[in-house]
Order: structure tokens, then C-alpha cells, then sequence
């Protein structure tokens, strides 16, 4: 059985990782798997649209096994150290628009509040497809 790397974690390890799940989270969540439980923050929105959208854009930059990471992450894309926490997330950018994307404006621009603008899916799935139809024509 294999276990977590933390010393004095008893925990199995979470599959294609060194850390066992609790740990991995705090890794995404807080930038740190060792990061003190009091730290990690309490703001009542973890089943939001807004929540969702701040967890999505980490995962594409930071989780190499997520599909889009090659295009985020995997290509040096970051994310505003601010921006490790939901507030600050939140406070920068506000509530997302119902039917509304995080959209970077410069695609190989960091994310972070110069950068980022609210579109329409719509617009934004538009966006997004012609990008990609581009790097298809040019490889």
C-alpha cells in the first residue's frame, strides 16, 4: 500500500499522485498540501456558478491530467497569485453574469483582473472554436 508523502499522514495516496486526497485539495486549493486547516477559507459559495468557474480556470492551469491543460498551463499560462484565494477571485471580478464565461482577453495572457472579462457563452464558444480552427489550419 502506498501513502501519503506528508510525514505522520497516515492516508493512502490519491491515484497519479504523491499526496493523498486532503492533501492534494489544500495543494490546488491553497498552493500548499501542508497549508493549516485554519488557513483554507469559509465563504459559504462552494456550490456557485462563480465557485465552479474559479475552480475550472486552477484545474486547467495547475492539474496536469486535466484535458485542457496543454492549452492553459501546459503552456505557461498562470494565474494571479491573488487569485489562490476564492475572495479574491470574487472581489475582482464579481458575480458571474447567468448564461456568462470567464473569458482571458489575451489567450496567452495570464489570468488575472486586466485580463479577464465576463462574455456570453455564446460569444465566448465562438471565440474559442475560431481560436482553435486556426491552430488546426497552421499545424
Amino acid at each position: 500500500m502506498v501513502y501519503c508523502r506528508i510525514p505522520g499522514c497516515p492516508k493512502k495516496r490519491a491515484p497519479r499522485s504523491s499526496l493523498c486526497w486532503m492533501h492534494r485539495d489544500r495543494r490546488i486549493r491553497l498552493g500548499d498540501p501542508e497549508a493549516p486547516v485554519e488557513f483554507q477559507e469559509q465563504h459559504g459559495m462552494k456550490n456557485t456558478g462563480i465557485y465552479a468557474t474559479w475552480k475550472g480556470m486552477r484545474r486547467r492551469c495547475f492539474t496536469k491530467s486535466h484535458p485542457s491543460y496543454p492549452r492553459y498551463g501546459g503552456r505557461g499560462i498562470k494565474i494571479d497569485p491573488r487569485w489562490d484565494r476564492f475572495s479574491a477571485f470574487f472581489a475582482d471580478m464579481g458575480d458571474r453574469p447567468k448564461g456568462w464565461d470567464l473569458h482571458h482577453i489575451d489567450s496567452n495572457g495570464d489570468y488575472c483582473k486586466a485580463n479577464c472579462v465576463w462574455i456570453a457563452k455564446s460569444e465566448h464558444s465562438r471565440i474559442t472554436n475560431a481560436a482553435r480552427r486556426c491552430v488546426a489550419v497552421v499545424a
